[in-house]
């Protein structure tokens, strides 16, 4: 069966995703037992870039299982709170895995 992912995109340079990434990366290990996550980086992969509609960076997509985007965040504030939601939303498509919500300590 396939699993649902969250598809952070990010590029060089870009200070937002420079502070994005670490806490993506704690946040993506959290509920790694349900969500696939993966980092891309725009100027790599322009073309998942194209297809999912991102024009600025960092920008965050949950996909459910079927690949359609279901949430999308654009920018960064320091917080994890919006970045959580999306893990949030895609594990609400998801009714074979749970885990419970990231608490950043």
């Amino acid at each position: 069966m396939p699993r649902p992912e969250v598809l952070v995109f990010t590029m060089q340079g870009c200070g937002a995703c420079t502070m994005l990434k670490p806490l993506a990366h704690r946040v993506a290990q959290h509920y790694s037992q349900c969500i696939e996550t993966k980092f891309i980086d725009v100027d790599n992969d322009g073309g998942l870039s194209d297809s999912m509609g991102v024009e600025e960076t960092p920008t965050v997509i949950g996909v459910n299982p079927a690949k359609q985007p279901v949430i999308r965040m654009v920018g960064h504030d320091g917080k994890p709170d919006r970045l959580v939601e999306v893990y949030n939303k895609v594990m609400a498509t998801v009714m074979t895995c749970s885990v419970n919500s990231f608490h950043d300590v």
